[in-house]
């Protein structure tokens, strides 16, 4: 066991606020650094942050890589590399060579988010499944009508590392994994859109072509069909996976650490809800790795380092529009 004494966050976006109650919980110095500086200071003195010179990088710890999705890898490497363990945001990576790059270090040195089959509704939304006995088909579906309805920086999701299949799939890929085991890519279908009436004249040049539309049909290692359906320019806001058993239908949202969990009837009448007591959840593996300030370089918050693997290479295929053997 090694002893963790600091925690470093790169990155003092709006994601910073989701993993705050956490984080605050945690027995480590807190430090934060972000190329922002306005953003940077709001982190010191609002939520209490101390600020990380670049020269201590060298100095091991503990990093939370909140940076733009186009550079998590970049990031990642930097502090691998110095001996550092790494929490990191989604995506993890962009190609097949960077998911290379970091495989030795998966569920050693390495984690990904999100850690949400440690929240309060998973835990009971995988209770009720495995009560209803065999699975008999699953129902990934994320629609929203558009980013710049809810988002300050809407664009971010029209960039490098962007897209549905990035952004919204880890979420359902990491309760299929956990629930069912590996999966294939039967079919897949994508549509792509750049969106550049959301970009700042600024940041124009950073617009990229990414999936904003993505239809899949996967089948788990033990015969069970997915159907996923993601799309980011709907005319409607849904977001559900639903898991028909032999005795009835579960249904939650992965994507809401606050959804409630539903027991559904044949004609969808709701029979059971269940409420998660904290929603504030995010960063849960963090704080389990770094519990009573020991760093057990075995422990994973995910199954095991080959699904973690496997995990990301169906992300990667998906994003290029390719099935799975």
């Amino acid at each position: 066991m090694n002893t963790i004494d600091k925690l470093l966050v790169v990155g003092a976006g709006s994601a910073l606020g989701l993993y705050l109650p956490v984080l605050k919980n945690l027995e480590v110095d807190l430090f934060i650094y972000d190329k922002d500086k306005r953003r940077m200071k709001d982190a010191i003195s609002i939520d209490g942050f101390k600020e990380f010179k670049l020269r201590r990088c060298s100095e091991p710890g503990f990093m939370l890589n909140l940076t733009p999705a186009s550079i998590h890898h970049e990031i990642n490497k930097i502090y691998l590399d110095n001996g550092w363990s790494v929490y990191s945001e989604k995506p993890l990576v962009k190609s097949d060579d960077e998911l290379l790059a970091c495989k030795k270090y998966l569920g050693e040195r390495l984690w990904i988010a999100p850690d949400i089959c440690l929240f309060d509704n998973y835990q009971e939304f995988s209770r009720l499944v495995r009560l209803g006995g065999s699975v008999l088909n699953v129902q990934c579906v994320y629609k929203t009508t558009g980013h710049e309805l809810w988002h300050p920086r809407p664009w971010v999701f029209y960039t490098l590392g962007g897209g549905v299949i990035n952004d919204i799939f880890p979420y359902f890929s990491r309760v299929l994994f956990t629930l069912l085991g590996s999966y294939k890519i039967l079919d897949v279908d994508r549509e792509f859109s750049s969106r550049h009436d959301l970009f700042p004249k600024d940041k124009i040049h950073e617009s990229e072509n990414v999936p904003v539309y993505c239809q899949a049909k996967l089948l788990s290692e033990g015969g069970v069909h997915i159907d996923l359906e993601l799309d980011f320019n709907s005319k409607n806001n849904e977001s559900y996976i639903c898991v028909e058993t032999e005795n009835y239908r579960i249904m939650y949202d992965p994507v809401d650490t606050a959804s409630e969990v539903k027991i559904l009837d044949s004609s969808n009448g709701i029979v059971q809800t269940f409420k998660p007591s904290n929603p504030d959840q995010r960063g849960l593996g963090i704080q389990r790795i770094l519990d009573s300030k020991k760093y057990d370089p075995f422990f994973s918050v995910h199954a095991n380092k080959q699904d973690i693997y496997r995990e990301q290479q169906m992300i990667l295929l998906l994003n290029q529009g390719e099935r799975s053997g």
